[in-house]
């Protein structure tokens, strides 16, 4: 019982942490929504693809679990939910009638040749394939599916030993099949869209990140003497297999194995020490904002910039990260600032999003 407590301690995360952790990774998101920089290192989207969202499911799973009620359902719901469909309906109609207007068209924004039933389904379904045929923007996807993580992370906390074996059974072939395969399957990949679309807000990803989480904690709980070393080594170990490599299907499926569980393992165990970068830790209080708004910055400006310099070299790279991340942080941080956007994109609760709560 006294080892349990004391690895439970071991364990645990603080809030200062858990900012700095978050404020490193939202940097590396934004960086990977940077077309400039994609396109300047070919195989880069990938490569981090592999394990920075992937780390924003697992850090949760270190989180006091909570008992399941109505109102924290419902709490969860509006706040992924309530940014979710404001900014679907946004873009929507902005892509809409941008093209009506001949303002540009382009791939990544076009509304053109859809029907109403499948509208309804990308809008509450939630599944990445979906949500770009509308929006023309796959980012919002993360919403729906923490939505459903939240639900499942605290479920599995308090359920039966029998349900929890089953349910992280599922898991692992939700993780599989969505988020090591999620863009290339050694089956066709239309088996993925069908089950995608009869997915209950992305409840097949958040499951996959659920069984993810899960391992990572379990992992963590080995620590055996150079453990930081031993993580520090496989992430270096394999990034060189990949940098060095064709950056083949096989090599990216390899990556999604295996990489969030490592880069996590040794963002947990520095952790204290990326606590004392004021930086980090303030970019990670403000994670969600910056989410929202820098996938449309990183569009705008990346189409803008290259009219005046169609380069992707490593000075563009470097100007580019610094003003759209520069650009992201100020409007989020403007957001939390805001009374009604907060209550509006950014709710922690139905009473704050229905302005029956002062704060």
């Amino acid at each position: 019982m006294y080892q349990q407590i004391l690895l439970m301690k071991l364990l645990q995360i603080s809030n200062e942490e858990s900012n700095a952790i978050k404020g490193l990774l939202i940097f590396l998101i934004v960086l990977g929504h940077n077309s400039i920089f994609t396109n300047a290192f070919p195989g880069s989207f990938h490569y981090l693809y592999s394990f920075h969202v992937a780390c924003f499911f697992i850090l949760p799973c270190f989180y006091p679990p909570k008992h399941l009620k109505r109102e924290r359902i419902l709490n969860y719901a509006v706040r992924m939910y309530s940014p979710y469909i404001i900014l679907f309906l946004l873009f929507f109609f902005v892509g809409y009638f941008a093209n009506k207007l001949n303002l540009f068209k382009t791939d990544e924004i076009n509304s053109e040749g859809k029907n109403l039933i499948d509208f309804l389904v990308a809008l509450f379904n939630g599944g990445i394939y979906h949500i770009q045929k509308y929006i023309g923007f796959q980012y919002l996807w993360f919403l729906p599916v923490m939505f459903s993580f939240s639900i499942m992370k605290d479920y599995l906390a308090y359920t039966r030993r029998d349900q929890k074996i089953a349910l992280l059974t599922g898991g692992m072939i939700c993780f599989v099949c969505f988020y090591v395969f999620i863009y290339a399957t050694p089956y066709p990949i239309k088996y993925n869209r069908v089950l995608e679309l009869f997915s209950i807000c992305s409840a097949f990803q958040a499951l996959g990140f659920l069984f993810l989480g899960y391992v990572t904690v379990s992992f963590l709980r080995v620590n055996f003497k150079f453990f930081l070393w031993f993580s520090i080594i496989a992430f270096v170990g394999l990034s060189l297999l990949y940098w060095r490599s064709e950056k083949t299907e096989g090599m990216q499926w390899l990556l999604r194995c295996f990489m969030p569980i490592i880069v996590f393992s040794i963002l947990f165990e520095m952790r204290s020490e990326l606590a004392k970068i004021k930086v980090f830790c303030g970019f990670g209080q403000i994670s969600l904002p910056i989410y929202l708004v820098q996938t449309p910055i990183a569009f705008i400006y990346c189409i803008v910039s290259r009219k005046f310099y169609p380069h992707d070299n490593l000075i563009a790279v470097v100007v580019s990260q610094f003003i759209i991340f520069t650009a992201s942080y100020c409007l989020g941080l403007a957001m939390t600032k805001i009374a009604v956007i907060r209550r509006l994109l950014l709710p922690r609760s139905v009473e704050e999003l229905l302005w029956t709560r002062s704060k």
